[in-house]
């Protein structure tokens, strides 16, 4: 799997062993419920999970359940050179908190020599600082991060050897501390994931498939499965689950109970970020060199068919931390410095968010844009969400704000060749739904004037939000 995602729970002792299961196999026969579609000029509000079906990508909804019809693809997110958090390495994990960035392994990555392992944690702004010794790394041995919770504040590391797990760590990321360490032999071909709070370990062997589920950190035996724990939900009572058979299933571990099964083989897994259930892309008829794939998505005890023979977007799925939409109060805006070096004739405005209160939220689409002449008098320009030669065109994303997070918005707009009608010495941010506005000065050397009913010069291009600056540029 090459995606990671996010993925709570008071954990109860009991032992558990599931064997064949009259209902899975009538599960897997029962009509499939597709989704309802939106229009297809609509988009997704806030957490979705994109696909490519047919060329033309789509988003499956977590807030509303439909599916959206997105005409473009957009870009990868983009982050400014030299102010990537993640210093460009490869196998780096944001953890829980949206702040903090978590990598097993050594921040030199260009050579191939035998060197040591560390688990390393940073915040933006930071240089990632090694915190704790986890193995080392050399041909096919390394190590293998499982969780990086800053809400637990437990870390699960994994030594990987030729495919087989052989050691484990867990470490307390805020200060380095050893809570858990044990060694495994080599013959046992073990596939280790956690949950996302790092609170349990499913050990999972492959012929035959079966697990132990461990509560970490003390590595106590809590229950077994007949087969092989891929991933966990974001609560952590769901597990999906490969048979020997190399089908799929969605199992409440807890209660010895399998809720949905298909013969499909599990190619990847999306958490619902409200914690029940998740996405699963299962590959349609057998893995072969032709990726297709079809969407189930599972939550509230139902398995629901969203597509058929899609391919996965990964640049741009969503594993979203926070599910609450940022309020005006919980934001403070200002400008994001001096003019851009832009094309001939352009003004442009960057802007910067940030949640400057105590709560983690999300912001998705586009801020209601206006702006005020010194007298508090609105500009009467046109405003467009389409992009121009300065502003992306690309869809809106969600943008997750942790405390002290920022996101940014970019509006522009061609200079008034015939004279300015209104000089524009405020921007007025209104977030959709409140009826209270961010105001931001708006230095003289920015000229966001109106040029007069018909001028060029009189329409602005408004960005989305995005979590960097150069994502809301087209250039």
């Amino acid at each position: 799997m090459g995606m990671r995602w996010f993925r709570h729970i008071g954990v109860v002792a009991l032992s558990l062993v599931l064997v064949g299961c009259q209902g899975s196999a009538q599960a897997a026969k029962t009509p499939p419920k597709t989704s309802p579609s939106a229009s297809a000029s609509s988009l997704p509000s806030g957490p979705a999970v994109y696909f490519q079906q047919s060329g033309r990508l789509e988003a499956f909804s977590w807030v509303d359940g439909n599916t959206y019809d997105i005409r473009s693809t957009p870009p990868p997110a983009a982050t400014p050179t030299g102010s990537d958090p993640t210093y460009g390495l490869k196998g780096v994990w944001t953890a829980d908190d949206g702040v903090h960035y978590c990598l097993a392994g050594n921040t030199d990555q260009i050579t191939d020599a035998l060197k040591p392992a560390y688990l390393y944690v940073w915040k933006t702004g930071e240089q990632p600082k090694a915190i704790a010794p986890v193995g080392q790394i050399v041909a096919q041995t390394g190590p293998e991060l499982l969780a990086c919770s800053f809400n637990t504040d437990l870390a699960v590391v994994g030594q990987l050897s030729i495919q087989s797990f052989t050691e484990l760590w867990v470490i307390r990321p805020s200060t380095g501390a050893l809570l858990y360490h044990r060694t495994y032999a080599r013959t046992q071909f073990l596939q280790f994931s956690a949950s996302a709070d790092g609170r349990l370990l499913a050990e999972g062997t492959v012929q035959p498939a079966s697990t132990v589920i461990r509560s970490l950190p003390d590595g106590n035996e809590l229950g077994g499965l007949s087969g092989r724990v891929l991933q966990f939900d974001l609560s952590a009572r769901l597990a999906v689950v490969t048979t020997d058979a190399g089908g799929t299933q969605i199992v409440d571990w807890r209660a010895s109970n399998v809720l949905w099964a298909s013969d499909g083989n599990f190619h990847d897994f999306v958490p619902n970020p409200d914690g029940d259930g998740g996405a699963l892309f299962l590959w349609h008829g057998q893995p072969s060199s032709v990726e297709s794939y079809d969407l189930w998505v599972f939550r509230n005890g139902q398995a629901n068919l969203v597509a058929s023979q899609v391919t996965e977007a990964p640049t741009i799925m969503v594993a979203a931390l926070f599910t609450d939409r940022c309020s005006t109060s919980q934001l403070a805006a200002m400008e994001s410095g001096g003019p851009f070096s832009e094309p001939t004739g352009q003004r442009t405005l960057a802007l910067t968010l940030t949640n400057s209160s105590g709560s983690g939220c999300y912001l998705f689409g586009y801020p209601d844009v206006a702006f005020l002449d010194a007298g508090g008098k609105v500009l009467p320009l046109l405003y467009e969400r389409t992009g121009d030669q300065v502003v992306t065109s690309g869809p809106p994303v969600h943008v997750d704000l942790a405390p002290g997070a920022s996101a940014y918005v970019t509006v522009n707009k061609y200079r008034c060749d015939t004279g300015d009608l209104m000089l524009g010495a405020t921007a007025r941010l209104t977030l959709s739904g409140e009826t209270s506005s961010l105001q931001i000065p708006v230095i003289e050397s920015i000229s966001m004037n109106y040029c007069g009913p018909g001028d060029p010069g009189s329409t602005a291009h408004v960005s989305p939000f995005e979590p960097s600056q150069l994502a809301t540029l087209s250039f």
